[in-house]
């Protein structure tokens, strides 16, 4: 797409969809403020959210675009992203391959770190893997140059063995 909305995310087909539906006026007139009216009630977080924010963690960009919250993207659509971790252990377990992840070894070394995003010439806060969780990155075939694809060198990403991703420094 060559919409400036998309000028640093590379989503793909499907996402570019999502986030189209998620901002059209159709979707929060017909959708989210039914739910919003019947839920806000029992879930006051709601009045917090904004559909272009989720929209843009869908195709892989901050909340807002705001550097400080890129860590929130990652999350939603990232080299280790919560779908991502999902689907490895669904697929293994209907296929009969171990393709499991260690959740409880993995949560506890990830964090979030500024690290150099040298196209867009900005620190960002990245979710980023301590030196203690990249065997369970590498088991759960996240490689490191994974990260290369979403921005970060690999000495950087997620599952780097140096630079921001080792360094508590960085970490916040």
């Amino acid at each position: 797409m060559r919409d400036p909305e998309f000028q640093y995310a590379k989503p793909s087909e499907a996402e570019c969809v999502n986030f189209c539906i998620l901002t059209s006026d159709a979707f929060e007139k017909l959708v989210w403020q039914p739910i919003y009216k019947h839920c806000r009630a029992d879930y006051p977080f709601l009045d917090s959210v904004k559909l272009k924010h989720v929209a843009q963690m869908i195709i892989g960009m901050a909340p807002g675009d705001e550097p400080e919250r890129r860590f929130q993207g990652d999350i939603i659509n990232g080299p280790m992203d919560v779908d991502k971790l999902d689907y490895l252990t669904r697929d293994g377990y209907f296929t009969g391959v171990n393709l499991s992840v260690d959740i409880d070894r993995l949560l506890p070394s990830l964090h979030a770190a500024f690290v150099d995003d040298v196209e867009r010439q900005r620190r960002e806060k990245r979710l980023v893997v301590a030196q203690r969780g990249i065997a369970v990155c590498r088991a759960a075939s996240i490689r490191p140059d994974v990260a290369v694809r979403h921005g970060l060198s690999p000495s950087q990403g997620p599952c780097g063995k140096r630079g921001a991703a080792s360094n508590p420094e960085n970490a916040s």
